[in-house]
């Protein structure tokens, strides 16, 4: 009796009763999202993996078909580089551009050389320098010019308006012209203000 318990023991054994035998987990649906551009919705969808690929009994990949080990492979010789000018090996010659024509060679040509200073006036002498205060309090001399114009009636306290030439014979130090600053114009009245207003 024990005799064929064993032999039918050995049997279910070689024969693979699938009670004793460990099964292979079936893949599962996964729902994946790929990325798009701004602006634009991911795209959705769902997968099943096949069991095409070899996994362990946890399901994770083994060995993924069509990757190459890159310590298996030989380096193939490449081909040598093409003459320069010429096109490489399956792509659309490039257009020739021209060369563009050389810029302008000599000196510079400087026609707005002025640099102009605002300010409020501190102290003049007569033919010889005024001292300004700016508006982020910056007080500066300045030279007045041989022929300097300058307005009537120059006082402290004035509004004023430097002009510097830069371009030669001055010296980009010394003042030539002297003016009040104008006042700003009001805004003009919109449209609105002006239909609100009594007709005159």
């Amino acid at each position: 009796m024990k005799l064929t318990h064993v032999t039918a023991l050995a049997l279910a054994v070689l024969t693979g009763v699938p009670a004793t035998a460990q099964q292979s987990p079936t893949p599962v649906e996964q729902r994946v999202v790929a990325p798009s551009l701004p602006d634009q919705k991911n795209k959705e969808g769902v997968v099943r993996p096949s069991g095409e690929m070899p996994t362990d009994q946890y399901g994770n990949i083994l060995a993924v078909p069509g990757v190459v080990d890159p310590t298996a492979v030989k380096p193939t010789p490449t081909a040598a580089a093409p003459a320069k000018g010429a096109p490489a090996a399956g792509a659309a010659p490039l257009p020739a551009i021209p060369t563009p024509p050389p810029g302008p060679t000599g000196p510079a040509d400087v026609k707005a050389a002025y640099l102009t200073l605002r300010g409020t006036v501190k102290a003049y002498e007569n033919g010889d320098s005024i001292t300004i205060v700016e508006s982020k309090g910056v007080e500066r001399t300045v030279k007045l010019a041989a022929k300097a114009t300058v307005y009537d009636g120059l006082a402290p306290g004035d509004q004023v308006v430097l002009r510097i030439p830069l371009k030669r014979p001055a010296d980009g130090k010394s003042t030539d012209r002297i003016t009040k600053q104008k006042s700003p114009k009001p805004p003009p009245k919109s449209k609105f203000t002006q239909a609100q207003s009594p007709a005159s």
